[in-house]
């Protein structure tokens, strides 16, 4: 697969690794999660370290670097029970060492490259994965599927714009971790940094494997699926945007998202036809309208009224 040449490409006020560190420095004053007594080489450690390294960034910027570089090569040499996992430390590990290479853009580049690169792979373990397994399991892969098409067609043009990445763990909550941020969950971090935007963009992305009833689907019953989505949104917090893995990644009956895999696993070994290459293209960059908010009913509904209720009963 070739990256399009962007080098001449205008930037924003600042790069994205910049805008990561600061995003994430902010969504983390405040956290008193410790890494104590969690296993050195942790998904949970490395991201509470990322988060550290990201609070002192800006006045201590030596000291983050070292972090970042420390968390790269931890998570190189430990390993992982599941595909999921394995590309979850991947990405993980290859954040750290760009957020390293903030002020070296072509080491930033190159290891965006690498991120792209361990992504698709991941999206090919996994597909695998999920023709071999049914019931329960099977349902998890495909989500895991969601996450990572999600993640490789954001990233898909490599643009110095825009950048996707999971998110940390520690964001990534859920009901066993604290209740009281249940409805802040996400699973990718949508970055936009235009020379056009005054201030980066950040799209917190909660991806579900699910039809929301809004594509040309034409098996099912598309009002009943409509409904299933209201209600979730109402778990998801107004700063939340809903992704469908399965609306957002087709075009209509003639391209579903699993099509949309194929593609992108053609793609990457240079065997995509032209018309594979333009479907391709299209789904891209509807989709990352989608990231973007083009749509307001993709948010959650979930309000702090109905979050401390629902704290209380559970």
């Amino acid at each position: 697969m070739r990256f399009p040449n962007t080098s001449h490409y205008p930037r924003g006020s600042t790069s994205l690794a910049e805008a990561y560190i600061s995003f994430i420095a902010n969504e983390d004053r405040g956290i008193t999660e410790t890494v104590k007594g969690l296993r050195k080489g942790s998904l949970r450690r490395a991201s509470l370290h990322i988060g550290r390294a990201c609070l002192v960034a800006e006045e201590r910027w030596e000291v983050a670097q070292r972090a970042f570089h420390g968390i790269h090569e931890e998570l190189k040499t430990s390993s992982s029970s599941t595909e999921k996992k394995r590309w979850d430390r991947e990405c993980l590990s290859l954040t750290a060492l760009m957020m390293a290479h903030k002020d070296r853009p072509s080491a930033f580049n190159g290891t965006r490259r690498q991120f792209h690169d361990v992504t698709t792979t991941a999206l090919q373990r996994s597909k695998a994965a999920s023709n071999t397994i049914q019931g329960e399991r099977r349902k998890e892969v495909l989500g895991e599927l969601a996450e990572i098409r999600t993640t490789l067609l954001l990233n898909r043009y490599n643009h110095p714009w825009a950048m996707a990445v999971p998110a940390l763990g520690h964001h990534d909550s859920n009901k066993k971790v604290d209740l009281t941020k249940m409805s802040d969950n996400y699973d990718t971090l949508y970055i936009e940094n235009g020379p056009y935007t005054k201030e980066p963009l950040f799209h917190r992305l909660q991806v579900k494997s699910s039809c929301f009833g809004i594509c040309e689907r034409t098996d099912g019953d598309a009002q009943k699926r409509w409904q299933a989505f209201q209600r979730m949104r109402e778990d998801y917090s107004p700063g939340v945007l809903l992704v469908s893995g399965c609306c957002d990644f087709r075009l209509g009956e003639r391209v579903s998202n699993l099509r949309t895999d194929h593609l992108l696993l053609a793609e990457r070994s240079n065997q995509i036809s032209t018309s594979g290459l333009e479907d391709l293209d299209a789904i891209t960059n509807h989709f990352s309208l989608v990231a973007s908010g083009a749509d307001p009913e993709r948010f959650g509904t979930y309000n702090e009224a109905s979050r401390a209720v629902y704290t209380t009963e559970t």
